[in-house]
């Protein structure tokens, strides 16, 4: 029997550390319309990139802001 790999940074087995597990996909529908970023900010999706005052951005549904790369589905 081969023993279930364990996550480097919490010791748990991997299929139950939410660091190792594949993130859920987003629920698109949710998104709202694109609109111009008033302020300098970060990606709340899985990029985490610098958004800048100027650039396209929509909400994810839960209280952030994506970029196009991130929001576009």
């Amino acid at each position: 029997m081969t023993a279930e790999p364990r996550c480097e940074n919490s010791d748990l087995p991997a299929s139950q550390c939410a660091h190792c597990r594949p993130k859920p996909s987003r629920d698109t529908s949710v998104f709202g319309p694109w609109i111009t970023a008033s302020f300098d900010g970060e990606c709340d999706g899985d990029c985490g990139r610098s958004i800048r005052a100027g650039d396209s951005i929509r909400s994810d549904g839960e209280g952030g802001w994506l970029c196009v790369g991130c929001g576009t589905p």
